[in-house]
């Protein structure tokens, strides 16, 4: 198989991920009342964002699993098990009946579905930032993980314009009752499609040249990989909390801090979804030719002084603004992050390392990450608290990018 049609496999697996992850956010209070009925609407809110939490706190447990299987038995059998995993558990969220019909059994099963969704998700993307970075030649490790990551971020795109196709199709009744329903229609339908196509791809050929292997990979990331783990975790985690501040927390953030959603926002959405795909790939490409270190570095701090200016902007009113100024600042970033997770970890470890950076770094910035930022609104009365929350995040990594001697390894 060529690399093209390689690439195309593994990124669309990537972008199933992402549509999930913004269409869960964007029913959030649709879920709340269907699932979560408290008779107060932040509660419920709140309700719908920890059982989203949920989902990406077991990701790393996912990523422990299948990191393991990956790195002894092979990446093609660990992506064929992550995508099939997926497509069914996004499948049976759209036939979950809702409280209101069977009680708390029904908001049991969406849980339980979050769990599995998180635990084959916590293979799927780490599979494929270390399978494409073997398959590729050294100077187009960049580019081709920025592709990886193209996919990635349409899938934000895909899923806003599935969410605004149907609710403009149908009425707000139908949408509410019923329609909601079809997106994890689509996202299921499309998981299957992936399952199929995905046979025919070829294991990794450093893998399949790898002449010793470890017998528990994980426990040797964390007994001899201490150091480089933890900068691969942050800077992951920089790039998490990004995607959850600027794109996941901002619809229910728009519901607490304005009358109204700006008119136009799930356009502007889309446009914002779609320009970081394009800065994706332009620093995925930079990073095949300048030092990645500085390129992050210059990325996070760029993040840290706009977060403030960008959310008063949001809560001014304005939409254009901010929405295109965190998406170019979350693709800067995640055109880089991509390239530098592999470099990390030697080929016998290389899966477990990088999926224990990546689903530590989601879980613990993105998965709790509208929580955390709902809960500074709520103790501090700020509106542009979550602001904060994204400095502080960015800075750390920052300060690791800089001073650590473990980052001149992500260096090229």
């Amino acid at each position: 198989m060529t690399t093209n049609k390689t690439l195309l496999l593994c990124g669309f697996g990537g972008m199933l991920e992402f549509y999930d992850f913004i269409i869960y956010a964007l029913l959030a209070s649709i879920l709340a009342e269907q699932f979560f009925p408290t008779g107060d609407a932040i509660t419920s809110i709140l309700a719908t964002f920890a059982t989203f939490a949920l989902g990406y706190l077991v990701r790393p447990i996912g990523g422990f699993i299948f990191g393991h299987f990956g790195d002894v038995y092979g990446r093609k059998n660990t992506f064929m098990m992550t995508v099939l995993l997926m497509a069914l558990s996004t499948l049976l969220i759209a036939f979950v009946p809702s409280y209101q019909q069977i009680g708390i059994t029904g908001t049991l099963l969406l849980i339980i579905l979050r769990i599995v969704q998180g635990l084959s998700i916590g293979g799927e993307i780490p599979g494929a930032i270390t399978y494409i970075s073997e398959c590729v030649p050294k100077h187009q490790r960049g580019f081709t993980s920025g592709v990886i990551f193209f996919f990635l971020a349409n899938g934000v795109t895909l899923g806003t314009l599935a969410h605004w196709w149907l609710s403009g199709l149908l009425s707000a009744e139908s949408f509410h009752q019923w329609g909601w329903r079809l997106l994890f229609v689509i996202g299921g339908v499309l998981g299957f499609i992936n399952y199929l196509l995905r046979k025919r791809i070829q294991e990794s050929p450093v893998f399949e040249n790898l002449t010793s292997s470890v017998r528990f990979p994980l426990s040797h990331v964390i007994r001899f990989r201490k150091r480089i783990t933890f900068f691969g975790v942050l800077i992951t985690g920089s790039g998490a909390a990004m995607i959850t501040t600027y794109f996941l927390f901002i619809p229910g953030y728009l519901k607490i801090v304005l009358p109204s959603k700006p008119d136009g926002f799930l356009f502007a959405s889309v446009v914002g979804c779609f320009t970081s795909t394009l800065i994706i790939l332009l620093f995925g490409y930079l990073s095949d030719r300048f030092n990645r270190r500085w390129l992050i570095s210059g990325s996070l701090l760029a993040s840290i002084l706009l977060a403030l200016p960008i959310f008063n902007s949001w809560v001014s009113g304005d939409l254009w603004i901010p929405m295109l100024a965190g998406a170019t600042l979350y693709g800067t970033i995640w055109g880089v992050i991509p390239s530098i997770l592999p470099t990390l970890f030697d080929t016998e470890i290389r899966f477990s390392g990088v999926a224990t950076c990546y689903n530590l770094g989601f879980a613990l910035f993105a998965g709790l990450g509208p929580l955390i930022c709902f809960y500074l609104i709520h103790i501090t009365g700020l509106p542009d608290a979550p602001a904060y929350y994204l400095m502080v995040v960015c800075g750390a990594a920052l300060v690791v990018a800089l001073l650590s001697s473990v980052a001149s390894k992500a260096q090229s």
